[in-house]
């Protein structure tokens, strides 16, 4: 329950403690217009754990990183809020230990170079953020307008909400360059960016997961509403939502050169556009199934011709875009055979008929079928099917 306000230090403006060993805990407290005038952490710098609840850090600056605070060691923060922190990198906190944040706000902060509310740059493993608010953070060229999360490995960032916050770099919201990150349940809405509006995921990173998320009215002035720049191990798109996301000349994700892309929806598009995980060459449908998840549902974006494709051992839905049905076209007898799968044709025009092998099952809902010639069963050909 205590106020700190304009004082200045070369490093920790108002606090710094340098003794290891000593856990250092502050609740209720008020920290307004503190300054480290040529060093680190505006407010507080730290080498001892630090564990801070229920307090307010205002109008913070660092002339070099962690505007509020500057930690090496371990740092919780809980039922805080973070407004209009100033650094170089980390505009509210920097830290190279672990760090658990939650039910804490983070609004206004700014970096020059990255991370314009946090920057986690540890080898301190399963550091979290959780049920937090991150709203009009600002980052420069090293990207991450809100967070940018380099090595403690095995994260998570859960329940939080990203608004508005802007990269002149990568990663609107969230910059990972971290092994084994999880971002789930989280809202973006109207984050920034160069690449990855809301996420970008550096290259050579192990693997990643983003599932039930929210993604909303982004922006990338090049590529991508999540961003993946090479990867060694599968990312995990699950569950997620994307509407009106608006990046410029590409999907609304963005993969360069993936080894391994898996996504519970994936969209298949002839033009480039669309949401989630787009497929732009809708000729290539044995690949795109093997990145698709078992069961999962291709949503077609735009109208697709194609060769003659074979299911083996899969459960797929197939459906059109928003409100216009969307029609597949083939040159082949069939359109699709199917061998131990399931097919659900939803809202869709199909203008070649469907042959329904051994075990294997076909629904149908608004489906128009158009221009079909095929040998045995102009529409359906079922052979030892389970149901048709």
């Amino acid at each position: 329950n205590c106020d700190f306000t304009s004082n200045n230090a070369t490093n920790g403006g108002a606090i710094r403690i340098t003794r290891l060993g000593v856990n250092t805990q502050i609740s209720g407290s008020n920290f307004t217009n503190n300054n480290a005038t040529s060093g680190h952490g505006g407010a507080i710098y730290t080498d001892s754990p630090l564990d801070i609840s229920d307090s307010n850090l205002d109008g913070n600056n660092a002339t070099g990183i962690g505007g509020a605070i500057y930690g090496s060691n371990n740092i919780t923060v809980t039922g805080s809020n973070f407004i209009d922190g100033n650094a170089q990198n980390g505009g509210a906190i920097y830290t190279t230990g672990y760090l658990n944040i939650s039910n804490s706000n983070f609004t206004h902060n700014k970096a020059s170079d990255g991370g314009g509310a946090i920057v986690i740059y540890s080898i301190a493993h399963n550091s979290q953020i959780t049920e937090c608010n991150f709203k009009n953070n600002v980052a420069g060229i090293y990207g991450g307008g809100a967070v940018y999360w380099s090595g403690s490995d095995d994260g998570i960032i859960s329940k939080c909400t990203f608004e508005n916050n802007n990269a002149s770099g990568n990663g609107g919201a969230i910059y990972i360059a971290g092994n084994n990150v999880t971002v789930t349940g989280c809202e973006f809405k109207e984050n920034k960016a160069k690449n990855g509006s809301a996420i970008y995921i550096r290259d050579n990173v192990a693997s990643a997961t983003i599932t039930d998320c929210t993604f909303t009215d982004n922006n990338a002035t090049e590529h991508g509403t999540v961003y993946l720049k090479g990867i060694t191990s599968p990312l995990k798109l699950s569950n997620n939502v994307f509407t009106g996301n608006s990046p410029v000349g590409a999907s609304e994700n963005y993969y360069e050169n993936p080894t391994i892309t898996t996504a519970s929806v994936m969209y298949v598009s002839s033009s480039g556009t669309g949401s989630g995980l787009t497929w732009d060459d809708p000729t290539d449908w044995n690949t795109a199934l093997g990145r698709l998840e078992n069961p999962g549902k291709i949503v077609l974006v735009s109208d697709i011709t194609i060769a003659t494709q074979t299911f083996t051992n899969q459960n797929v839905t197939i459906t059109s875009y928003g409100d216009v049905r969307r029609k597949l076209s083939s040159s082949g007898k069939y359109m699709f055979n199917l061998q131990n799968s399931n097919l659900i044709l939803e809202n869709v025009t199909v203008d070649a008929g469907v042959s329904v092998g051994t075990g294997s099952t076909l629904e149908m809902d608004n489906v128009t079928f158009t221009s079909t010639s095929s040998g045995n069963g102009g529409i359906v050909f079922a052979s030892d099917a389970v149901d048709d």
